[in-house]
């Protein structure tokens, strides 16, 4: 059997089957998952059993590596039932055997007695249920590792007899009990004994004397005995994951030589027991229960307390040991006024997520290095914070500063980071700074007119005019040292005006600089700082209309830039000279420019080393083919519209944009959207970074209408664990493409399951489908997931890893729909031990991993599985949106914070997509560094009232352009450039006469000619009804237009007749394929010919439809035909006398059909479309000419076409005389012919007229057939109406006796009998 790559033989009694079904249990399949039918797949992620020629040998002497004196020998995984032969003759010399990961490996009793000097035996990983019994011999054994076995008793072992015992490792197993001859140990100073099934802890381990490091961690103790005490040498006790509490004994006071405590995890409420240690160096109680901090702490050099609701502080003693300080994610509001003074040799101080006011006296912090104080109530920092000479970090984000103090200047920073406050100015450098030998005075800066620049600043208020400062190529010697010593500024989220830049460039070595969501709406010329050096540079967020193209072209080691969400209608062409741009990011602003003014607009192809080009949400943004002479293009004549010069790119946004050329296709190494940012009449938004890494790690999934239906969406977020290993990256896009597809097929077997099975099912099963794709980096690669399936108002979130989805309300509350899989968490931590797995000392699952779930990881399986956490929750009004986002965004963001952060993104520009921008580009600022996505998702859309009708009535009689929702049409001409090649003086006739009929049917039905290139046209319709009848029409009347006989007589152009009707041509001349599309473009009109235009996804997929046409053919989109099955539903609309209810009622008449071909993925889009192939009636020949189309395709709409017979005025006149006869007859009066006389029929008759119309025809024949039902009860009545009471006497009989019913049919059908046929009636 192979597993977790470790192989070893089965024995006698062990059934491969039971093995396989329990490791499928373990990995999340339940009973109802049909076992059996999984059994037998592919099942060697989990385990592969394999068949062997017994006695083999597996190992020998030449298999291991050659080792000089056998000192140390390493026989890990080599699949050894026993020690190896050859291995006996070098037993004498073995110290050092390290033979774990050999699964059930037996020690026999010769060999160990044969290791004389063996001082470490290391048996990790071997699945053993017992000690091998001959370990007792090895009488000068020192170091023993049972790691990870299912050891349950040590009572049998006598690992007392190893009485030289120093190190035992026994982690990981499933011991209750410890046997009281452990006592007798005199050496054995480290014992591990975590993740193993102690309720209590054993009162034998106190009473060894000699131990020194003593973890206990992650059992289910409840309380320490006092005799702990006893341990007088202990140095190191781990207690973290257990439920202590809430006091610890007294007697942990006496642990004297104690140097590190870890009590995380516990129920621990007071520290006064070990306030006293003497020696106690490093205490951790992260995540404990309102813990109250009192106490000396004399030797204390760590202390962390995270989570543990603090809410005072009050330490003394610690002032000359204590470096490293962490209170963070407290609930502390004021500190102690000397507090500082007992922490003088601190280092690091975090104090992150508090409510703290007020850092007064921090001055007295000489040594500190790091201080974090983000997320608190600050409303200014001390000036006493310039004597903090060491500081080399402030954090100081998501406070109420409104300034800085000018003695910042005086520190020298590598970061700092104060975004997320209420600064509107940054301080001046200080006074009497020398810089060319000369002095700046006054604050450095005199401002002759306006306020000044410490003055309240807004974007409405009016521009001061600041001296300007000198350049900082001109810094002498004596400049600020902040000046000199900082890398990294980060103040996104203020109030910044423009002027903030004078002081800013005076940093010289400045290398990150974060200016995203101030007021700047200009950058002054020359005052980016440090303008040949710096490497990122994020613009945000701001009101910038323009770039300064000088400075621009002088940043020529920029690397990032992000200028999205701004009001930048062009971008200069100098920034094309940025020849290291890696990432840069436009989106979100008005960028409307014409490609071939390449001179002087930026164009991506100069920029050739980019990874990541974002443009989303930029409306009005049209990339369109456009070859332009004398643009080198990577060094050679090019198409300026391509992408295909980039090779390097990673990320392609394209959301939004109108694209007419080829964009690149997704693959695993690119992530191209072309998406829109309104998806199933719901708002839609997206963000995301690439990170550090080389590979692409995270992709996002979204699946509008999921399984064409109309009240179903699915979104999705993969989140690849490293950019270390590639399989990674092939794995996240692997679950992007497959998930949709597996996810339908399990919901379509569902029998009586829920829709949380199928989706558990589609984890479970993917990652069986990921197996092969992870073998090339020996199955370490993995992925988190978190996936949203909206059905109807039901929401299904479902997760694995770290993504985490929360539902924001209206109501200022929210909902985490996820769940976090991390090793602490307790739930999670028993999964682990069940499984045969750990958490370390650092939190990590087998000291690996910092996610308990997760796709791949096969190394660890079962012990990390991707059986998900799945909630379902039915949406209200009173949800908004949903914030789907990967771990690298909420490691540096709160639930509430993001949750404020998206509504005011929403609120400031009513769009998603600009609120999840702002969302990353704050979390960039917070800190985040690795790839991320963040995904916001209108679901408070659901729940407004659908506009279908309200865009379908207002266009008037006269051709206007529509707007709003639009259809739009697109046709294009078969084999046109053969033709023109072929014929082109006939082309030349036919294209004008394939134009004069297209444009006289939009004049008559209503529609609006955007545009047309070359053969090709687009048009738009205000209704769906339209937009088809002008389809039916223009390719009715091509076939019968007057074509050029050149053009006739090509084989491309032929006539074709239908085969049932030698007469009527299905194809003739010009062949022309059209697509139909329904949605809501963007429109604007052009500035110079004032023609309507249109842009955007929605024209993008209406082109893209086109193409999926045939020649004569006509495609549409499935939004076209939820449009028609609304309408013809609509029975109030057959009264109505709006144009879409005439274009309807002339629908009717002409006649048409629907084949659904099914979904296609249409290029250059990401998400696919179910195509439909619509037909009038009078061409429904082509069908048969091409049988692949009418039998691969499913019809629809049978029920509610209807098929219309053409009347003639002469059918009519025989019906009326026909009418006329019956109605002689019923009346009794008879000609003496014995039929009325054509005299008298004449004299009777309603004169039709030859030109009538066909509504009038319809009415008239109508008339008559109701006349001659009426006659024809007359007759029945005359014959049979004497038996009237016959029949009611047959009803009463029916309760009686069954005899009279079969007699009075008798006597019926003898008398009906006489009736004969209906032609004896005329």
């Amino acid at each position: 059997m192979l597993r977790n790559n470790i192989v070893r033989q089965l024995g006698p009694n062990e059934r491969p089957l039971n093995i396989l079904r329990k490791c499928l249990l373990q990995f999340g399949y339940t009973d109802q998952d049909k076992l059996e039918e999984l059994c037998g797949k592919d099942n060697s992620f989990l385990c592969r059993f394999t068949f062997e020629e017994n006695g083999t040998p597996l190992t020998t002497e030449a298999d291991i590596q050659d080792h000089a004196d056998y000192a140390d020998v390493n026989l890990q995984r080599r699949c050894l039932p026993t020690v190896p032969i050859f291995l006996y003759s070098k037993a004498k010399d073995i110290v050092r055997l390290n033979i774990s990961h050999n699964q059930r490996m037996d020690l026999p009793l010769d060999f160990v007695q044969n290791c004389s000097i063996l001082r470490e035996l290391r048996m990790a990983y071997n699945d053993l249920g017992r000690v091998p019994g001959n370990i007792r011999s090895i009488v000068y054994l020192q170091v023993l590792d049972l790691r990870g076995n299912r050891i349950k008793d040590l009572e049998k072992a006598h690992l007392e007899d190893a009485r030289e015992l120093v190190t035992l490792l026994l982690q990981c197993n499933r011991l209750e009990t410890i046997p009281d001859t452990f006592q007798t140990f005199e050496y054995l100073r480290i014992l591990n004994l975590s993740g193993n099934n102690f309720s209590k802890v054993p009162l034998v381990l106190c009473r060894i004397a000699s131990l020194e490091e003593l973890d206990l961690s992650f059992n289910e103790i409840s309380d320490i005995p006092e005799e702990i005490g006893q341990l007088s040498r202990l140095r190191k006790l781990l207690l973290f994951g257990n439920r202590i509490g809430p006091y610890l004994p007294a007697a942990i006071g006496r642990l004297l030589r104690l140097r590190k405590l870890d009590i995380r995890q516990n129920g621990i409420l007071n520290l006064d027991a070990i306030s006293k240690l003497p020696a106690l160096q490093e205490l951790l109680v992260d995540y404990n229960t309102n813990v109250i901090l009192s106490g000396s702490f004399k030797a204390l050099v760590k202390m962390s307390l995270m989570k543990c609701n603090v809410t005072d502080i009050n330490l003394s003693g610690t002032g000359e040991t204590l470096t490293s300080l962490d209170l963070s994610s407290n609930k502390l509001s004021n500190l102690p006024p000397m507090l500082f003074e007992h922490l003088r040799s601190l280092e690091v101080l975090i104090l992150e997520n508090n409510s703290i006011s007020s850092i007064a006296g921090i001055g007295t912090l000489k040594r500190l290095k790091v201080l974090m104080t983000a997320n608190n109530n600050l409303s200014s920092l001390p000036e006493e914070i310039a004597l903090l000479e060491s500081l080399i970090t402030l954090d100081v984000h998501s406070n109420n500063l409104s300034e800085l103090p000018s003695a910042i200047w005086r520190l020298s920073l590598i970061s700092l980071n104060v975004s997320s406050n209420l600064l509107d100015t940054f301080p001046d450098p200080p006074k009497n700074v020398q810089l060319n030998g000369g002095t700046f005075s006054n604050s450095s800066f005199t401002y002759p007119e306006g306020p000044s620049l410490s003055s309240s600043a807004s974007p409405s208020r009016p521009k001061p005019h600041p001296t300007p400062l000198p350049s900082q190529s001109t810094c002498g010697p004596y400049s600020p040292p902040l000046a000199m010593s900082l890398h990294s500024l980060c103040l996104s989220d203020n109030r910044l005006p423009d002027e903030v830049m004078y002081p800013l460039s005076y940093f010289t070595n400045i290398q990150v600089l974060n200016l995203s969501h101030n007021y700047i709406a200009e950058i002054p010329r020359n005052k980016i700082p440090n303008v040949g050096h710096i490497v990122e540079l994020y613009l945000s967020g701001n009101q910038l209309t323009s770039l300064p193209a000088e400075d621009i072209e002088r940043l020529r080691n920029l690397r990032v830039l992000h200028v999205n969400g701004n009001r930048l209608t062009t971008l200069p062409a100098e920034l094309g000279k940025i020849n290291r741009l890696v990432v840069l990011d436009v989106g979100c602003n008005m960028l409307k420019y014409n490609i071939s003014n390449w001179p002087y607009d930026w164009n991506w192809n100069w920029n050739l080393e980019l990874k990541y080009l974002n443009m989303s949400g930029n409306k009005r943004l049209q990339i369109k083919r456009t070859n332009v002479d004398g643009a080198p293009v990577a060094n050679r004549q090019g198409n300026l519209s391509e992408f295909g010069n980039l090779i390097h790119l990673r990320c392609l946004g394209l959301m939004d944009v109108t694209i007419t050329d080829n964009v690149p296709e997704n693959s695993v190494d690119r992530r191209v959207r072309t998406s829109m940012s309104t998806l199933h009449n719901m708002s839609y938004g997206m963000a995301d970074t690439l990170g550090v890494g080389e590979n692409l790690c995270i992709w996002d999934l979204v699946h509008p209408k999921f399984q064409t239906k109309e009240d179903e969406s699915l979104f999705g977020l993969f989140d690849g664990r490293s950019d270390r290993y590639r399989s990674n990256s092939t794995m996240t896009s692997h679950l992007k493409d497959r998930f949709g597809s597996c996810l339908k097929i399990e919901l379509e077997k569902l029998e009586g399951d829920t829709v949380v099975s199928a989706l558990r099912r589609t984890f479970l099963g993917l990652d069986r489908e990921l197996f092969a794709l992870a073998r090339e980096d020996e199955g370490r690669g993995g992925a988190s997931a978190l996936v949203a399936y909206i059905k109807g108002t039901t929401l299904y979130s479902a997760n694995v890893g770290d993504a985490i989805a929360v539902l924001v309300k209206k109501s200022d509350t929210y909902q985490v729909v996820s769940q976090k899989h991390i090793p602490w968490n307790p739930t999670e931590a028993s999964r682990i031990k069940r499984s045969g797995g750990f958490v370390s000392e650092s939190g990590l699952l087998n000291d690996e991993l910092d996610i308990s779930r997760s796709f791949g990881q096969y190394h660890l399986v079962p012990i990390i599985n991707s059986n998900p956490y799945i909630e379902t929750t039915t949406l209200t009004e009173d949800d908004d949106f949903l914030i789907m986002a990967s771990s690298a965004f909420w490691d540096v963001m709160s639930y509430t914070t993001a949750v404020d952060i998206a509504k005011a993104g929403k609120r400031a520009s009513g769009d998603l997509m600009y609120a999840s921008q702002k969302l990353r580009d704050i979390a960039i600022s917070y800190g985040a560094k690795e790839h991320m996505v963040v995904m916001l998702i209108g679901v408070g859309d659901l729940f407004k009232e659908r506009e279908l009708d309200n865009t379908l009535r207002y266009l008037p009689p006269e051709i206007e352009p529509p707007q709003g929702d639009v259809a739009m049409v697109f046709t294009d001409i078969k084999n046109s450039t053969k033709l023109w090649e072929s014929v082109p003086k006939a082309m030349q006739i036919a294209i004008k006469e394939h134009f004069v009929i297209m444009r006289r049917q939009l004049r008559s039905i209503g529609g609006y000619e955007v545009k047309n290139e070359g053969d090709a046209l687009m048009a738009s319709f205000s209704n769906v009804p339209a937009a088809m009848l002008w389809c039916f029409k223009v390719q009715e009347l091509l076939v019968n237009a007057e074509w050029p006989q050149d053009i006739l007589d090509s084989v491309e152009c032929k006539a074709i007749f239908n085969a049932s009707d030698p007469s009527q041509p299905m194809y003739r001349g010009l062949s022309v394929r059209m697509g139909i599309h329904w949605g809501r473009p963007v429109s604007d009109r052009d500035a110079v010919t004032r023609r309507m235009d249109y842009y955007g996804p929605m024209v993008n997929r209406a082109a893209r439809i086109c193409d999926c046409a045939d020649g004569g053919e006509i495609c549409v989109s499935s939004d076209v035909i939820n449009v028609m099955q609304h309408l013809l539903s609509d029975h109030d609309l057959e009264q109505s006398d709006s144009p879409q209810a005439e274009h309807i009622r002339e629908l009717k008449k002409m006649g048409f059909g629907i084949i659904e071909l099914g979904e296609k993925k249409l290029k250059g889009l990401e998400t696919p479309e179910n195509i439909h192939l619509i037909y009038s009636r009078s061409l429904a020949g082509r069908l048969a000419m091409d049988p692949s189309k009418g039998l691969a395709g499913t019809p629809i709409l049978e029920a509610i076409v209807e098929s219309t017979v053409a009347l003639d005025p002469a059918s009519v006149r025989a019906l009326q005389t026909i009418c006329l006869r019956l109605e002689r007859l019923a009346s009794g009066a008879v000609a003496e012919s014995g039929r009325a006389s054509e005299l008298s029929l004449t004299l009777l008759a309603v004169p039709i007229k030859d030109n009538a119309d066909q509504d009038d025809l319809a009415r008239i024949a109508e008339h008559y057939i109701c006349r001659i039902e009426n006659c024809f009860s007359q007759l029945y009545m005359a014959k049979t109406g004497h038996f009237v009471q016959v029949f009611e006497s047959l009803g009463k009989a029916i309760d009686t006796d069954p005899s009279y019913i079969l007699r009075a049919l008798q006597m019926y059908v003898t008398i009906v009998g006489g009736l004969g046929s209906p032609s004896s009636i005329s």
